[in-house]
């Protein structure tokens, strides 16, 4: 897939314009050729569906438009337009960019309130495809900034260590998706992911570091066997 919703059609990248051209070509040929067979039998069906219903024929002539009517009522375009701001009034890459991380925020966090109110475990095939879209969204939007690029690094990695099976809130997955959508919806926490103080293979690094210190710990303080005078072992 390519594109992301703005302004009510699809933002793409240049590199993807052809591409996405080319398939739409397709789909309108496909288009063109199943409406132009639904017409050359429109007016056959017309007339089985009045002499099978011959009680309603009035009805059906007065009411199902004709042939032509209908179709011109079908059609298959699209649009191309480049959008480009004026001489002078550029805006702030910068900002841009935040703000566009702004948005990505806010729907982390729909995201994470969303794992954290489900009850039941999630695919990690379902899960990873919830990424998606931001994925999608970051790469058709960063235009080479580099602070989006880093965060879009950062989504592709994450989508990448999901495993395929199923995973609820105790698999070591959801504490590290939960983790890193946390720190994608805070402004601040965001920054440690743009200046490369926070990345998805440190996270893995440290819970697993975590599990084995717990690990550790548990074997530590569980008490060794001890012998009785039976011979026993309690």
């Amino acid at each position: 897939a390519q594109g992301t919703r703005f302004m009510g059609g699809f933002a793409v990248r240049d590199d993807a314009i052809d591409d996405v051209v080319a398939r739409l070509e397709t789909v309108k040929q496909s288009f063109e050729s199943a409406l132009q067979q639904f017409l050359n039998d429109f007016d056959r069906n017309k007339e089985d569906w009045i002499t099978e219903n011959d009680e309603y024929a009035h009805i059906i002539r007065d009411q199902v438009p004709d042939r032509e009517t209908v179709a011109n009522a079908f059609k298959f375009e699209f649009k191309l337009y480049k959008l480009q701001p004026l001489e002078g009034f550029e805006p702030d890459e910068v900002e841009i960019a935040d703000q566009i991380l702004h948005e990505i925020g806010l729907s982390c966090r729909e995201m994470s309130d969303r794992l954290l109110e489900r009850k039941r475990a999630i695919s990690g095939q379902n899960l990873s495809k919830q990424l998606d879209p931001l994925v999608s969204k970051l790469d058709t939007l960063s235009f080479g900034n580099g602070r989006i690029l880093r965060v879009l690094s950062e989504f592709r990695a994450l989508r990448e260590s999901i495993p395929a099976v199923r995973i609820d809130q105790d698999h070591p997955c959801f504490g590290r998706v939960l983790t890193f959508l946390t720190m994608c919806s805070d402004d601040k926490k965001l920054e440690c992911i743009v200046n490369g103080q926070f990345s998805v293979t440190r996270l893995i690094e440290g819970l697993r570091t975590d599990v084995s210190e717990s690990g550790a710990s548990l074997a530590s303080t569980t008490p060794k066997p001890s012998v009785v005078s039976t011979g026993a072992y309690f």
